[in-house]
């Protein structure tokens, strides 16, 4: 089974449980923590590779109503081809990736919430990476679009852009993911 099948296939099931759980008039509340599970695309810098997968969890600890901090353990796989003095090799690169992000919840009283984050990461490489650097520090920020579907479970929309500190360019990465998530405590 291919990457975007089973990304297909995971997004359909987060769609059939969105209608089967009734919304409810959910809120952000302090002292708090999410867990989340998410699938998405990421594509790297223009020129870079071409699009691959991401996946990953999240653990969230909700500050107040408006902050939070989050932990995040994700993978990335991505493979494409790479030109350089005349030749063309193929490259596979898979990344584990660690984030920590510091969160503003801009509404956190609403059945739909948007929240800004950004922080900082790091990113442990494998396979053949050329000049797209080895292990790094990473940065990101983003928004992202969470919907209450009851007073303790969440589908979460996520756009982000990530650097890396070790690449030979300023090329910018994008990662788009949806994930559903589980509040509890409190």
């Amino acid at each position: 089974m291919t990457k975007r099948y089973t990304f297909g296939i995971a997004t359909a099931i987060l769609m059939m449980a969105a209608l089967a759980v009734a919304p409810a008039q959910a809120e952000v509340i302090a002292e708090t923590v999410e867990f989340e599970a998410y699938l998405g695309a990421y594509s790297p810098g223009p020129d870079v590779l071409d699009s691959g997968a991401t996946g990953g969890i999240r653990v969230g600890y909700n500050i107040t109503q408006r902050f939070n901090f989050t932990g995040e353990l994700g993978f990335i796989s991505t493979d494409g081809e790479k030109s350089r003095r005349g030749r063309t090799a193929d490259v596979d690169v898979d990344w584990v990736v660690t984030d920590f992000s510091f969160a503003w919840n801009i509404r956190p009283n609403k059945k739909f919430g948007i929240t800004l984050y950004a922080g900082p990461g790091y990113a442990f490489a494998s396979g053949r990476t050329g000049d797209l650097g080895d292990d790094s520090f990473t940065f990101h920020g983003g928004v992202g679009c969470k919907w209450d579907l009851s007073d303790s479970f969440y589908l979460r929309l996520d756009g982000r852009l990530r650097g890396f500190e070790s690449r030979n360019d300023d090329k910018t990465d994008r990662e788009i993911t949806l994930g559903i998530g589980w509040k509890f405590g409190g």
